[in-house]
């Protein structure tokens, strides 16, 4: 019997990938336009990641396989573009929180912007409560603010890693040659 036996070597491949003439709802004059949207192609986004995969025999006889492989992988999906000279877009608020006390269009937690990373996570920093049990949030120059509109939103997250375990995957055998 073999412990961890690692049936092929480590699989590593790396990617980059550029997208261009993305789809896109664009805000445009009227005239010259007979309406004032229009779907474009014109947003390019780059992702760039890894990915790594190992498979084991944790147990291995005669009689009893006992296979499992783990994936690991991370990538970036960058946002180049999202408009051009004639179809201008440079944001787009997303991932809307929901709850008791959040309601209204300032409770967004990502934002689709030329040089950020989707999977962004953006929230505005507690800073305690007020005398009066108000939430407090700090401000870009420091302060602290009841206001929601005048916090700071600061990177709390990027989602990038994935680790897949794809198993336990069993087979018995027999050797009797039946």
């Amino acid at each position: 019997m073999a412990c961890l036996k690692i049936k092929s070597p480590v699989r590593w491949t790396s990617s980059k990938k550029n997208t261009y003439d993305l789809l896109g709802q664009y805000t445009v004059p009227v005239p010259p336009y007979p309406v004032d949207r229009i779907w474009a192609n014109v947003g390019q986004f780059k992702v760039t990641g890894f990915e790594a995969f190992v498979q084991v025999y944790p147990v291995r006889n005669k009689n009893f396989d006992w296979k499992t492989s783990f994936v690991f992988s991370t990538y970036k999906q960058e946002v180049v573009s999202l408009g051009n000279d004639e179809f201008n877009w440079s944001a787009q608020r997303e991932g809307w929180l929901e709850g008791r006390g959040l309601v209204g269009d300032l409770n967004w937690t990502q934002i689709i912007e030329p040089g950020k990373a989707l999977g962004t996570w953006f929230m505005p920093e507690y800073a305690g409560l007020s005398a009066d049990g108000k939430f407090l949030f700090y401000t870009a120059s420091g302060g602290v603010t009841r206001n929601l509109a005048d916090a700071e939103r600061r990177v709390v997250a990027v989602l990038s890693l994935i680790l897949n375990w794809d198993g336990p995957t069993t087979s018995l055998s027999s050797k009797t040659g039946t």
